[in-house]
């Protein structure tokens, strides 16, 4: 008769599986996995109606705090910028993402 392997340890192979895939996944698009994971979160915000997304809808979601929400938007901010090497002197005009919103404080 086969040994049964606990449920708790059949969770902890899965979640490794998953993490080791979003890696991978992450390090093709020259990510982090927290990266994509943070653009994962906007764009299901975005697909569920919201106009605005707040940093701290993100922070919430994410469940990180507010320092590290900020350091990993302005490290996807710069990666982007720099991705499509925009002109000096111009600027983004509208942004997704606002580092202010309800509640902050």
């Amino acid at each position: 008769m086969p040994k049964r392997i606990p449920t708790g340890l059949k969770i902890a192979v899965i979640n490794r599986m998953f993490r080791k895939k979003l890696d991978e996944k992450a390090e093709e698009m020259g990510l982090t996995s927290s990266q994509l994971r943070v653009l994962g979160t906007i764009s299901h915000l975005e697909e569920d109606g919201r106009h605005e997304i707040h940093q701290n809808d993100l922070e919430r979601t994410e469940r990180v705090s507010h320092p590290a929400m900020t350091k990993m938007l302005q490290r996807l901010e710069k990666r982007i910028y720099n991705k499509h090497e925009m002109p000096k002197g111009q600027e983004v005009q509208d942004h997704s993402v606002h580092g202010q919103g309800q509640g902050n404080t």
